[in-house]
């Protein structure tokens, strides 16, 4: 005879009394669409940022760091969303990066195009968001009682 299923308020999780359902937090299942935003951002930019790269030596530069950040996240977000703790790390240490390379390249962000600026911004927003949502008690639990 199964137990009856209750969601406990305090850790976000689904528990009961003869058995334990593992529920994905809603802070993880935010991270990972954010995270998938700022993907979607981050190929949008390198779109956009190739054909410019013959013509300026700061984007031949950026260019290839932002696949390396394209890549650690298409491989790290699904890992991450099966409750991978290393990928955790990985996407929170690739956000902090990722942010510090923006903020590092704010002057010449500003200087270009407002549209790409404005996506570059949003971009950011959500990796901080996605890094945050990480790192609070409901997803860094979640991430502990996975191992």
């Amino acid at each position: 005879m199964r137990g009856t299923s209750a969601y406990n308020f305090q850790t976000g999780m689904m528990g009961s009394a003869s058995f334990t359902t593992q529920v994905k937090p809603r802070q993880i299942r935010w991270a990972v669409v954010l995270l998938w935003i700022t993907f979607a951002q981050i190929a949008v930019s390198i779109l956009v940022a190739v054909p410019k790269s013959h013509f300026d030596d700061t984007i031949r530069f950026e260019v290839p760091i932002l696949v390396v950040l394209l890549i650690t996240l298409a491989f790290s977000i699904p890992k991450m969303s099966a409750g991978r703790n290393w990928a955790r790390i990985t996407i929170v240490i690739a956000a902090v990066f990722g942010v510090l390379f923006d903020v590092s390249n704010f002057q010449e962000i500003l200087q270009g195009d407002s549209v790409m600026a404005m996506l570059d911004l949003a971009g950011d927003v959500c990796l901080i968001a996605a890094a945050y949502f990480l790192i609070i008690p409901p997803g860094s639990r979640w991430f502990t009682q996975k191992k």
